[in-house]
């Protein structure tokens, strides 16, 4: 046999489709050779077809196909039909895909198989790894990697929307095999749900080239349109060929689909998709799904942008979605820093003062050398100190990865040893560290070791009494937060009473007088004494008015404190104007879209709907609720309490069945942990259906002891449970009870409220 013979021959052993006709003219290889191999070819293909094919899907044969063992059909579409196949040579299950008969033309073969080979080059843990391609027995196919596991469109199916919690990850690995397969010079060419198969693991891999394998250029690929219309791109309906930015336009598509179970565009024809395409303009997609969060709103747009030329590429689509993912990491890197450096701020100031002094009293007297000296080594202890938990909060400079909460513990072992010899320094330091270790989970630690550093101050007699109101007022945050309300109120008090006594009178003093004074309030209003916690907030606008001016944005959020008591106080219209104050500052400084706005506006929104402006009320809410979803997600309290605001707005409509259907679906939330307010809502809403066991149930739990701004309530929950229960046996009601509860309100200011106007009413009932 001649060299020019053997690769043909070891060709046509292999089952491999000839193209004859192609064959170049050689003298040395004799026509009839090749006539006679040919003749064989063909004997040979068509006992093959009769005897070896591979199986149909539900058939229970186990053929071969080349070198793979085929046991059974696991899939079937348009393309061909997928079988599980066994791989002698890497001695492992794969996945085999055949091509149907009628699509293995000479010339379509050779574009697969050249594609498969490219497709094979590509090795990514989000790509499906194709092994190989080839002609056997008739029939075209390529083998790659048999995945297990369940489509993102088996999920939709299965579960509902997928949460936007979940897309980043999708997102970041469908991308990442996405941006490896357009740089190795491909073209994807059906992205879409059922062809993301999510593994056991969580890794999404990209699967099912056939559109893209199958591709032919220019205008080859004009006359029919291949893919899935509905998730592809304007431009390949109206016959132009795959693009990268074709597949961009399709992983938009698929975001859509995921978070809505729905396609962004549709019709039941090409021409229907074309006309659609054309009618949508220049019209945002992402409006349509308000839960969409705002980075991933823009990204959506980005993708389906009706422009090819307008879509980001992969790699660009994939660093937007990074920055996504790594945006609380980068805030909490921020923060890290931030918060070391302010909470020992203070302690810096006073060093670099300390500094300061040294040099000036230096030049004025030798004789206060000594003096001076030791200030400067008490500067330059506290200096390092601080450096080096700073240095030590780095995140780019810690191998470990280890927290804040970490680093404070860190100093809190460290601030003794190094800052012993220097006591005004180390009870700065032990306040400052032990907010630290509260604000980052160690509570009770923090607390302790801030009380050390206020006794250690105290205990200093040349100290002047205002360094004394900052380590107050710290500790007063702290009992604040552990409900320890009484303690709070007593270090408060101290610190706003060494500030008013004391004769400085500059900007840092009358800021911490102020600081104090805002903390009192929000004590004063943990604790339900309502009234009380109101004149202090007036106070405190009124003061920071005279040292910031009247129209310092600062203000807003004082007015926003007043609006929110009076909105407890159930004082509808002074709570209006206090939110809408409020709102003209804001408005005026330029925050026309900031959060602040919102969280006011949310504030008028509630004042509207307790003053009877229903329509308007609810619309305002609705507003804010799409807000803070966007920002947010639907998860945040700020979303849920939205949520009490309209199904009390509904019940105020004169629909207490559907506000207490949708607090029921509230509550179901697995995520939600019902507060004071939605037991004393639901006990409302059951009170105006008359349904008394669900009113003693409500308030009953309205009556825990977690709660702390129950207790203004506390005695009319009480009587209003007797109450209840009396109304469901049909036995004497406890006027007295609800009468005496009725007083209790009219001394806490809460005469207006809408429990108060209840109690009136079941007590006329009575009469």
């Amino acid at each position: 046999m001649s060299g020019a013979l053997r690769p043909l021959v070891e060709r046509l052993s292999d089952g491999a489709v000839i193209d004859w006709d192609s064959l170049p003219n050689d003298a040395d290889q004799p026509g009839e050779t090749v006539a006679g191999l040919r003749r064989l070819a063909r004997i040979t293909d068509a006992f093959a077809r009769c005897t070896d094919r591979a199986p149909q899907c539900g058939a229970e044969q186990s053929l071969m196909w080349g070198h793979l063992q085929v046991y059974e059909c696991i899939g079937a579409g348009s393309f061909g039909q997928v079988y599980r196949a066994y791989d002698q040579t890497l001695d492992r299950d794969v996945a085999l895909k055949l091509r149907r008969e009628e699509s293995s033309a000479l010339a379509g073969t050779r574009a697969f198989i050249a594609e498969a080979r490219r497709l094979a080059m590509v090795r990514h843990r989000n790509v499906l790894a194709v092994h190989g391609a080839a002609v056997h027995n008739g029939r075209v196919g390529l083998w790659a990697d048999l995945l297990r596991g369940q489509t993102l469109a088996e999920q939709v199916k299965a579960d509902g929307q997928i949460s936007v919690s979940a897309l980043p990850e999708i997102l970041d690995d469908v991308l990442c095999g996405l941006a490896a397969i357009h740089q190795a010079g491909l073209i994807h060419g059906d992205v879409k749900a059922s062809n993301v198969m999510i593994e056991a693991d969580g890794r999404a891999v990209l699967m099912d080239f056939g559109a893209g394998a199958e591709s032919e250029q220019g205008a080859a690929r004009t006359a029919t349109v291949q893919g899935s219309p509905l998730c592809m791109a304007p431009e390949l309906l109206d016959g132009a060929p795959p693009s990268q930015s074709g597949d961009i336009y399709a992983v938009g598509v698929m975001l859509y689909y995921l978070c809505s179970g729905r396609f962004p565009v549709v019709g039941e024809s090409i021409e229907q998709l074309r006309q659609a395409h054309r009618q949508r303009s220049s019209r945002k997609l992402s409006l349509q799904l308000p839960s969409l969060p705002r980075e991933l709103s823009l990204l959506l747009d980005a993708m389906l942008a009706l422009s090819p030329d307008a879509r980001p590429s992969a790699s660009q689509a994939l660093a937007q979605i990074r920055r996504l993912q790594s945006k609380p990491e980068r805030r909490k890197r921020q923060m890290l820093i931030v918060a070391v450096v302010a909470s020992l701020s203070l302690a810096l100031a006073v060093s670099l003062l300390a500094l300061q002094r040294v040099s000036v009293a230096r030049v004025e007297a030798l004789s206060q050398y000594q003096q001076a000296e030791r200030e400067r080594e008490h500067a330059v202890a506290v200096k390092d100190f601080i450096v080096e938990g700073v240095r030590a909060a780095a995140p780019l400079q810690r191998e470990d990865g280890s927290s804040l909460l970490g680093v404070y513990r860190g100093m809190a072992e460290r601030v003794d040893a190094e800052l012993g010899a220097f006591p005004v320094a180390l009870g700065e330091m032990r306040v400052a560290i032990g907010r630290g270790l509260h604000d980052y989970g160690d509570h009770q630690a923090g607390i302790a070791l801030a009380e050390r550093g206020l006794a250690t101050l105290e205990s200093i007699a040349e100290l002047a009494p205002e360094r004394l109101i900052q380590p107050l007022e710290t500790l007063a945050m702290l009992y604040r937060h552990q409900n320890q309300l009484d303690m709070a109120e007593q270090s408060v008090r101290r610190a706003l009473a060494i500030a008013d006594s004391s004769v400085l009178e500059d900007r840092q003093l009358a800021a911490l007088r102020l600081r104090a004074r805002n903390l009192l309030a929000n004590v004063l209003s943990d604790r339900g004494e309502l009234l009380g916690a109101l004149v202090e907030h007036r106070q405190v606008l009124e003061e920071r008015r005279q040292l910031l001016g009247p129209e310092a944005v600062q203000l807003a959020a004082n007015h926003n404190n007043i609006g929110r008591t009076l909105e407890r106080l159930e004082r509808w219209d002074e709570a209006l104007q206090a939110f809408t104050n409020a709102e003209g500052l804001l408005l005026r400084h330029g925050e026309r879209d900031s959060i602040k706005l919102a969280l006011v506006r949310n504030g008028m929104a509630l004042s509207l709907i307790g003053s009877g402006e229903l329509q308007r009320g609810e619309q305002m809410l609705r507003q804010t609720q799409e807000r803070f979803i966007r920002d947010y997600g639907r998860e945040h309290e700020f979303v849920y309490a939205t949520e009490l605001g309209l199904a009390e707005a509904a019940r105020r409509g004169g629909d207490p069945e559907s506000a207490l259907r949708r607090l029921d679906a509230l509550a179901s939330d697995t995520d939600y942990e019902p507060s004071f307010y939605f037991w004393l809502l639901r006990g409302r809403a059951a009170a105006d259906l008359q349904r008394w066991p669900a009113v003693a149930d409500s308030y009953g739990h309205a009556l825990d002891s977690r709660f702390v701004d129950n207790q203004p309530f506390r005695a009319y929950l009480q009587a209003s449970i007797v109450w209840a229960e009396a109304a469901a046996a049909q036995s004497e009601p406890p006027t007295a009870q609800l009468q005496a509860a009725l007083g209790a309100f009219e001394l806490q200011g809460l005469h207006a409220t809408a429990e108060a106007a209840m109690a009136r009413q079941w007590l006329t009932r009575t009469e």
